[in-house]
């Protein structure tokens, strides 16, 4: 099994630069989303409507690695938004048609909210079982 030195060495130029924009990205968004609001950034996110471009499944689920190791080792602390927002732009600059999902669930008295991705209805970098626990409240 690689450590995780190994495994940041077998990264390929690309992957650094995905790594790198989507860390830049999750700060910009932090404070995009404080000082405009999610609204804001929710519309400037989706109004980019990008031809779509043949691109494989195993790079998706690699661009949404990179961007998920971006928000793990961020100093700001990036939650599930922040990696569904920043995977969903990259996503979409790549011309790749995905759905940003926004859904909640009961926890004891409390609510809980959930961001994730989906492709062809199938949650990308989550586990089979957020779509059962989540009732989505938007899909765009």
């Amino acid at each position: 099994m690689k450590n995780n030195l190994q495994k940041l060495m077998d990264f390929s130029l690309n992957d650094w630069q995905v790594l790198f924009e989507a860390y830049f990205l999750i700060f910009a968004l932090k404070i995009s989303l404080r000082c405009c609001g999610f609204s804001r950034v929710y519309y400037y996110i989706t109004k980019q409507r990008v031809p779509l471009v043949g691109y494989s499944h195993e790079k998706i689920e690699k661009l949404c690695y990179l961007v998920r190791l971006s928000c793990r080792y961020h100093f700001c602390r990036a939650q599930c938004l922040h990696y569904a927002l920043v995977a969903y732009y990259l996503l979409r600059q790549r011309g790749v048609e995905v759905d940003l999902c926004l859904g909640v669930r009961r926890v004891g008295s409390d609510m809980a909210a959930h961001a994730w991705l989906e492709l062809e209805g199938r949650a990308i970098q989550e586990s089979p079982e957020t779509q059962k626990t989540y009732s989505l409240l938007m899909r765009c």
